[in-house]
């Protein structure tokens, strides 16, 4: 069995004319479902859980600097990374 998280909500996170694009997620989600392994897959959706597991690879700050960029967004949070306002809730 092979899971992946897969959810609407990611297709908010807008960054016009980066590959990390709305059709490239629609285009992998097609090509997995129609794979032949496509029985033995299964999307999970994701939750609005606790921040708690961001901060185990971020520091606070790190975490709060870019929640403040996407409360001021549109902005570039380094050279090809765009953020939107619901960039940090995609995340």
């Amino acid at each position: 069995m092979l899971a992946i998280l897969m959810d609407e909500i990611y297709k908010l996170h807008q960054n016009p004319g980066h590959v990390e694009s709305v059709s490239r997620l629609d285009a992998i989600r097609d090509a997995l479902m129609s794979g032949d392994y496509a029985k033995d897959l299964t999307l999970l959706s994701a939750s609005q859980g606790p921040e708690t597991p961001v901060y185990l690879v971020h520091e606070p700050e790190y975490v709060e600097k870019l929640r403040e960029q996407c409360r001021r967004s549109p902005g570039y949070v380094d050279v090809d990374t765009l953020v939107c306002p619901e960039s940090y809730d995609v995340a």
